[in-house]
């Protein structure tokens, strides 16, 4: 499945439940929205580990959680 809007760019807003990105391989990242910032997810193949980050605005520095 492809989505595009007018501007070649999907825009998706209060996806604080998160949205799930997978390739056919079966890698996948995960992003969802938390207060005034984002998490994300990276889950390659086979991996069981969920280790969130979080996207520090501010400092533009990536934390992990």
């Amino acid at each position: 499945m492809k989505i595009v809007s007018e501007s070649d760019c999907l825009v998706i807003t209060e996806a604080y439940s998160g949205v799930l990105l997978r390739t056919e391989e079966g890698n996948e990242l995960g992003i969802c929205m938390r207060d005034d910032t984002f998490e994300f997810n990276v889950m390659p193949k086979g991996s069981t580990e969920h280790k969130w980050f979080r996207i520090n605005m501010q400092t533009r520095t990536v934390e992990v959680h």
